[in-house]
């Protein structure tokens, strides 16, 4: 894989079962459709090792959704993030930075809180 990148889902590249694209927080949340919410590329064994992945998805959500009203979308995200960045060192650092900025973009054209 190149560089892996960050930005809105939609606008990232992927190949099902090598470079997948993983949404922070998971699809859906704060509002966003799924084509604009904040994502990194990842590498297909990565990202299926997320906690949101496959049947953990649905309770990993709900857990999400409650850290949402008390922590907040960006909250939620940066420790999304740090959590990824544990479990790979400098391997998504700048895709999630990219990330970030393309977050905090929305929240300064308040689409997210």
């Amino acid at each position: 894989m190149n560089p892996p990148r960050g930005g809105a889902y939609g606008t990232l590249g992927a190949q099902r079962g090598v470079v997948e694209r993983h949404h922070i927080p998971p699809a859906g949340m704060g509002g966003l459709s799924r084509h604009y919410g904040p994502a990194i590329q990842m590498d297909f064994p990565d990202h299926i090792a997320t906690p949101g992945h496959g049947r953990a998805g649905p309770n990993y959500r709900n857990r999400i959704a409650g850290q949402l009203q008390q922590r907040g979308f960006m909250g939620v995200m940066l420790a999304e993030m740090g959590f990824i960045e544990l479990m790979h060192p400098g391997k998504y650092t700048t895709a999630m930075a990219e990330a970030a900025a393309y977050a905090t973009c929305l929240q300064r054209a308040r689409e997210i809180r």
